[in-house]
């Protein structure tokens, strides 16, 4: 049962979320490293994250523990990129301590006898390498620079001619002779030689690669860069979306203008590999950052804090520890943790996860509605040469040979079965089946494989939106239909990714296998989604269900996410309110239960918005009907429409569904005297009935009855709309207006019609002509009751005996009796609802009067 797109949309993106962004550092800086505990960059460059190191950590120059790195003469750093793009122009700064006195590398990046950078401790001093070995640049910084003492060391070239090598803010040697230019032809190493030779036994701290020759002002800057150290905040348990001030200090003098400084949000687990900026200031010295924390993040009590400044770069000394409780995000319901890839296939191919990863749309991919049926919310792929590149970008190249946790999940609405395979996303070299895949088959079946090894498939069905979800967790390989656990295989191995991953075809360009089909909502993780997790991306992030649809007299079950301090609060049709977990209702009715629940959950004082579950009856289809207006008393035919098969219409005279007032028909017939609604809904037969749609049957009243007044010859009517007159019943041609001129003695009556198209009626007096001399009229009392009546009425005349008719407001006779001596009693059942008139007639007068008939 999905919910709106975006109102997933609603949960994972709508909020203040923090920013995976690339800061606005010193110009030029390619890469920081602080060695805070880990080897990240700070810099932002998703590209330059450490890709292996075994190098553990020590304390810095002022003696803060696990900030610096730490080398044992065996352990090294490999950096995932090449940090220098050119060896024209460049920089390298560091901090660095050692006792040795064999050569130990600190940076490296390229290979022996070709072009690249190399710094190494030599004997007491320290000795630097641009270029190759047929044109180069060496420099050396002499000194006894093995003192175990820390120093900064910085390397800038320029121009492919110049270098400059500072140690402790000064220069210490500069030499100028042009080395070959060009690129590097290696990653970078932290540690040790290219061949795993010269490793370092010491310590190395805050490097940072520069793509331009730093000034001797900038290198001194850098060298008296001042302490950042992280202070408090009132409370450290916070709720997402929450805003906190937090206060820090700066040490050792200020910082340069332009300087801003960020807090940044470690994940749940404190790695600050991908950290977000969740609050920033403008300043160069001590102050208060006011904090947002972002509603993407999941509840745990691990998080960390840490400071920034962009000018010069630096980082925090100490982090503040941090628990952040988010009432939709905790343990095995967190569908943003891990996230590394994400297309929401809106009209493009961003990437919504914050890395950042954006793919490049050729050939035949356009954009198509989505599968909850909003237009430019999917991506087609035409089967014939639509594909999107995605790239060997490091969040996915980072998985390569390990046994890192793998899953996908994505919408597909495949058009037809491919001949071979159709390629939804791969890293498949077509060499011996390796790669990772994920895709369809000629089978009929969907089927992830992440390496040689068993690989898992289930049946998928075409021209239907179909949501899937792949897990590898090590041991097995999962597949996951529409929130449901389809297929385990056991699967063991490394990942295997050996070519850039594409999607919509073979991107070996082995075969021409493309995709024909449509995708929507397609995420990358490194890690095993849980089943809470695939169920709920299946539902568009909603976290609440139900068991419908439901027959009347069935249990309604709802599912809510079990999370020991989570507490909840449901609501919904006929005031149902709950505080379980899974509430029920049961005997479930159609008529009164039927409607839109919602669920609002609080975890420690944390309140979500409210997850809303639509809970339908098994008929799900309803019954139309529309409403109408009439006159009071005239008949209204009702006529429903919908039904499926063998279901039938029930009509009802209440909402519940209590009062039934007709079955097995399709319209229904009743005269309202008041505006009125009825309700009409299906029933399949046996035991299940549909909700109820309701029409409204607005009443408009009868005008009053025309009085008639006489003047002479002349009868005239009471003010209306529309006029017409009648003599002994008989329509009087072209007696439309408001007074009437009598020709003839006999009985005249008038029937006015008022702006609502109502009618009503009036007997003039016996009217005698004589000669046109006079008009002589006579009334004798005459009484009716009750009036309004239900059952019987009574007509009684006094003193005189009397013809009774009795007309509808449309003058059709419907009762007459002769002679009446005095009074009559009269049954009502025999006639119907509305308004009738009562003629009475004697020698010598004629009255008319109405009575109102209310069953």
């Amino acid at each position: 049962m999905n919910t709106i797109k975006y109102n997933f949309i609603i949960f994972l993106m709508m909020f203040s979320m923090g920013v995976r962004a690339q800061l606005n550092f010193t110009s030029g800086l390619k890469g920081y490293f602080p060695m805070n505990g880990d080897y990240y960059n700070a810099q932002g460059n998703i590209e330059n994250h450490n890709a292996f190191f075994n190098a553990n950590f020590g304390s810095d120059s002022i003696g803060g523990t696990n900030l610096a790195g730490n080398f044992n003469g065996s352990t090294r750093v490999n950096m995932n990129e090449q940090l220098i793009d050119s060896v024209i122009n460049f920089s390298v700064d560091f901090w660095f301590k050692t006792s040795a006195s064999v050569n130990s590398v600190f940076f490296w990046e390229g290979v022996a006898n070709q072009q690249s950078v190399w710094i190494r401790m030599e004997s007491t001093n320290i000795k630097t390498s641009i270029g190759n070995t047929i044109q180069f640049n060496q420099t050396i910084s002499n000194g006894n620079y093995h003192d175990g003492y820390w120093h900064h060391f910085a390397l800038t070239a320029s121009n492919g001619n110049t270098a400059t090598a500072y140690i402790d803010g000064m220069v210490s040697a500069t030499t100028s002779q042009a080395w070959a230019t060009g690129v590097t032809t290696n990653f970078s190493r932290l540690g040790c030689k290219d061949d795993l030779t010269q490793y370092l036994n010491g310590n190395m701290d805050d490097l940072k690669v520069w793509d331009r020759p730093l000034s001797a002002t900038e290198v001194m800057q850098i060298f008296q860069t001042p302490i950042i150290n992280v202070g408090s905040l009132s409370n450290t348990t916070l709720c997402t979306g929450a805003s906190a001030l937090l206060t820090y200090t700066v040490t050792g003098g200020n910082f340069q203008a332009n300087n801003n400084f960020y807090a940044q949000l470690s994940d749940a687990n404190g790695s600050f590999k991908y950290p977000l900026n969740i609050g920033s200031v403008a300043a160069t010295t001590s102050g208060t950052i006011n904090l947002i924390i972002p509603d993407n993040v999941t509840t745990d009590g691990n998080y960390k804090i840490r400071i920034i400044a962009t000018q010069h770069p630096k980082v925090s000394q100490n982090t503040l520890s941090l628990t952040i409780n988010n009432p939709v995000s905790f343990s095995n319901y967190n569908i943003n943790s891990d996230l590394h890839l994400y297309y929401p296939f809106d009209g493009n191919a961003n990437d919504a996860s914050g890395l950042g990863i954006n793919g490049t749309i050729s050939g035949g991919v356009t954009s198509d509605t989505g599968h909850t049926g909003l237009p430019n919310t999917a991506m087609r792929f035409n089967g014939s040469n639509g594909k999107i590149f995605v790239g060997n970008k490091y969040p996915i190249k980072q998985l390569e040979n390990t046994f890192t946790p793998v899953s996908i999940s994505t919408w597909i609405y495949q058009y037809t079965t491919p001949a071979t395979f159709g390629y939804i996303f791969s890293t498949y070299s077509g060499v011996a089946a390796d790669g990772l895949f994920f895709g369809s088959t000629a089978a009929g079946n969907i089927r992830f494989r992440i390496n040689t090894n068993n690989n898992v498939q289930a049946p998928l069905a075409n021209n239907q939106w179909v949501h899937v979800v792949a897990t590898y967790d090590g041991t097995n390989t999962r597949l996951y239909i529409n929130g449901q656990l389809a297929a385990t295989a056991g699967t063991t191995g490394a990942v295997s990714i050996n070519i850039p991953a594409e999607m919509g075809w073979d991107a070996s360009g082995a075969s021409n296998d493309f995709l024909n089909a449509k995708l929507d909502e397609f995420r990358f993780y490194t890690r095993m989604l849980t089943a809470e997790e695939a169920l709920m991306l299946y539902r568009d992030g909603n976290m609440i269900a139900n068991n419908s649809p439901i027959c009347t007299g069935g249990t309604l079950q709802f599912d809510a996410p079990s999370y020991t301090p989570l507490t909840y609060n449901w609501t919904g049709p006929n005031s149902f309110s709950s505080t379980a977990e899974d509430p029920s209702v049961s005997p479930f009715s159609s008529f009164t239960n039927a409607g839109t629940y919602q669920c609002i959950f609080n975890l420690n004082g944390c309140v979500s918005l409210p997850f809303s579950s639509m809970v339908v009856a098994e008929v799900s289809n309803t019954a139309a009907v529309s409403g109408t207006t009439v006159c009071a008393g005239n008949p209204v035919l009702l006529t429903a429409t919908g039904a499926l098969g063998n279901q039938q219409y029930y009509w009802y005279s209440d909402p519940q569904g209590l009062n039934n007032v007709a079955s097995n028909v399709s319209s229904y017939a009743y005269s309202p005297l008041t505006t009125d609604t009825i309700y009409v809904g299906l029933f399949d037969g046996t035991a299940c009935y549909g909700m109820l749609s309701s029409a409204i049957v607005n009443i408009n009243p009868l005008p009053a009855v025309p009085a008639i007044s006489q003047n002479n010859y002349t009868l005239t009517s009471s003010p209306e709309s529309s006029y017409q007159w009648y003599f002994n019943n008989t329509l009087i041609n072209g007696a439309t207006s408001q007074s009437y001129t009598v020709t003839q003695t006999g009985n005249y009556s008038v029937v006015v019609t008022d702006v609502n198209g109502c009618t009503n009626s009036s007997i003039a007096l016996n009217v005698i002509v004589t000669g046109l001399e006079d008009i002589i009229s006579f009334e004798d009392q005459i009484l009716i009751y009750p009036n309004p009546s239900k059952e019987q009425f009574t007509v009684q005349a006094f003193n005189y005996n009397f013809d009774l008719v009795i007309t509808d407001i449309f003058g059709r006779r419907i009762y007459e009796n002769k002679n009446v001596v005095s009074q009559t009693r009269i049954d009502a059942s025999r006639f119907q609802n509305g308004i009738y008139f009562i003629q009475a007639t004697s020698e010598k007068s004629k009255y008319s009067k109405k009575i109102v008939i209310e069953h």
